[in-house]
Formats: C-alpha cells, structure tokens, sequence
C-alpha cells in the first residue's frame, strides 16, 4: 500500500502537467487530507489536513470500498468539477483512505475561446461582441476593435431578460434583434446552449452579437 501511495504522490507533480485543464491530486487517511497538489486553481476545503466531509464522495469511496468517478456541481466549489478517486487498501484488506484527482470540468468551447474569439470578433465588418457564460454569470468575453460591451464583463451576472438567460430556460438556440437603447447601436444577439458531453446537462452559453448600423444606413438610402 505504501509503495502505491508514494509512487503516486512522486508522479503527481508529473501528471499534473500532463493535463491540458487545471487539476489536484491528493491523497487522504480516513478522516482527513494528507496531500495535495494543485495545478492552476485550488478549492476551499482541499487542503492538507482539512477533513473529509461527511456524507460526501470521498467518505463514499472509503466505505464502500470502490472507485468513485463523478461531476461535483458548481454550487459546491464556484466551479464544476469531474472527480476520479480509488480506496487505498492495505495487504489486509482494510481500507485506510482514498486517492484521486479533480479535473476542472470547462466546456470545450471556453476551453478553446482565448485562441480563437480575438480573431473571429475582428473579422466581421462592423465588429462583433462574443463570450461565453455559464448559468449565472460572464465567465469570457472579447470586443473588437469597432464594436464592444462594455457593461458585459467577466464575472456580469445575467439578466434574466437577457438572450442567454432565455436561451438556458428554452434549451435551445436564441436569436433576437436588440434595440440601440441597451447597446448603443441596434444590435443582432445569437445565444446558444453550451452542454456537458457527460451528463447532457446545460452547463452555459456562447454568445454573438453583431451591430447592425451599417444594414440600416443601406436601407435608409
């Protein structure tokens, strides 16, 4: 047992780089953390020495005896998570904790938005606004050079008259003209369900908004 569990803490601070997404690994007795290493973000409660809550999965793991494989929802840590976690088990067969990792569970899309929304929102005409969100809140967002949003940054709670908010409670695609009294400028918004390919759960929403002074200066003339 203890050879695993050292073999294990030795190549965590490897694994951790083998992931593209942010990740712990960590280790625990029966009660409490023992170690852990982190990659990119950390979690109030995961921490060497903190205890193992009662009734979670972990406990689980421990008195059931078996590997674990689950999403923790964003309510419990801001953020969801994918979580692996196995007992550990001595040459007897008594079980004297778990080992595992937490996963940051990002869609792929938002995965992916650094790299392609800077030039996407540069190529149309006019500009463009786009970001992704999650059920809440602006978790990315990028303007353009011609056209931006300002009052619709990182962490801007939802609306819920607002597009992405209808589109979570519709489950499907939104697309709605804007009048020039909420963005400055008449403005076309597109909302579409972003979904975890796990659970096919709604997880957020990408967005694209699109001025559209220069189609009504043409239709003006």
């Amino acid at each position: 047992m203890s050879q695993l569990i050292n073999a294990f803490r030795t190549h965590a601070e490897f694994l951790t780089k083998t992931y593209e997404m942010e990740c712990i690994y960590f280790t625990t007795d029966l009660d409490k953390y023992d170690f852990v290493l982190s990659k990119g973000f950390e979690l109030e409660g995961v921490q060497v020495g903190e205890r193992l809550v009662e009734g979670g999965f972990l406990k689980q793991c421990i008195k059931e005896k078996r590997e674990l494989i689950g999403t923790i929802e964003r309510a419990v840590y801001g953020q969801r998570l994918k979580f692996f976690a196995r007992p550990i088990i001595d040459d007897a067969g008594a079980v004297k904790g778990c080992y595992g990792v937490y996963v940051h569970k990002l869609h792929r899309v938002a995965q992916a938005f650094p790299d392609f929304a800077e030039p996407l929102a540069e190529a149309f005409p006019e500009g463009a606004f786009l970001m992704v969100t999650d059920l809440e809140k602006v978790a990315y967002r990028q303007g353009s050079k011609k056209f931006d949003i300002p009052i619709l940054q990182q962490g801007t709670m939802l609306k819920e008259d607002g597009i992405a908010k209808e589109a979570i409670h519709a489950n499907q695609g939104i697309v709605k003209e804007i009048d020039a009294s909420l963005y400055g400028v008449n403005t076309r918004g597109v909302s579409i369900p972003l979904y975890d390919p796990d659970d096919k759960q709604i997880v957020g929403t990408f967005g694209l908004y699109l001025p559209r002074a220069l189609q009504e200066t043409l239709q003006d003339l």
